[in-house]
């Protein structure tokens, strides 16, 4: 068994890239390092216990601490939508709440829109603050 090791570690190796390949994710790149060390072992004629305590070790480091590279915590990307809040609008129908009508024009794009106050109402050509983004609805109020 300890001749065909090179040869298990080499096809986890393989198997890691065509699944990682074949996802939209990172799935198995995490492997990789793991398996690529427990091949070089493997190569020096290592106990296979070391070589799979080698993969088993490294793979965990690489998937903890590679992720927090690629994915760091805390750091929010905006959506399109999201990078709307607080821009200002142009009301090109009125606004009201109660008969559930409205929009405005934000970036070239015309959005239903509803005020952030139930009784208020907005009038074509008024600007307005984008302070909310509900479904395809923009919260907006008027600009102070």
């Amino acid at each position: 068994m300890p001749e065909m090791m090179p040869y298990v570690w080499l096809g986890v190796v393989l198997l890691a890239l065509v699944t990682e390949a074949a996802t939209a994710g990172l799935v198995s790149i995490w492997f990789i390092p793991g398996a690529l060390v427990a091949l070089a072992l493997s190569l020096f004629e290592i106990s296979v216990i070391w070589q799979a305590c080698a993969f088993v070790v490294l793979s965990l480091v690489a998937l903890i601490f590679g992720r927090r590279f690629i994915h760091p915590r805390g750091k929010i990307e905006k959506t399109n939508t999201d990078a709307l809040i607080g821009q200002t609008a142009v009301i090109t129908e009125p606004v009201c709440n109660v008969e559930g009508r409205g929009a405005a024009k934000v970036d070239g794009k015309i959005w239903s829109a509803r005020t952030e106050t139930e009784g208020d109402t907005l009038e074509v050509g008024e600007q307005v603050e984008i302070v909310d983004i509900r479904g395809v609805r923009l919260i907006c109020r008027k600009k102070s």
